[in-house]
């Protein structure tokens, strides 16, 4: 069984820059490159996921959109209290994104 406690990240304020720094100006054309060949490998487990006709047939960067903004939207409640930091937050969190991207 896992552990009822969730811990909450200890470098929050450096994924929020991060997210800001991947969407400014600043972030070159040679970075885009290397993050999205990073990105190739979490791709190319949704496109199998789509051939086994496990994941609904959507555009990639869609279904990747829904997942990782998922994420951090919970984990900013989380973070903010909204929210519990247990394992029924976690499940009912996952439950919703998946039922959004299963076939």
């Amino acid at each position: 069984m896992l552990d009822e406690r969730i811990e909450i990240p200890q470098h929050y304020s450096e994924a929020v820059f991060q997210e800001q720094y991947y969407n400014s100006p600043w972030f070159t054309p040679a970075n885009r490159t290397l993050s999205l060949k990073l990105f190739d490998r979490f791709g190319a487990l949704l496109e199998e996921g789509q051939r086994q006709e496990i994941v609904k047939t959507m555009p990639i960067p869609l279904l990747a959109a829904c997942i990782m903004g998922s994420a951090r939207e919970t984990a900013a409640l989380i973070r903010t209290k909204v929210l519990p930091p247990n394992a029924a937050t976690r499940d009912a969190a996952f439950t919703l994104c998946w039922d959004a991207l299963k076939a």
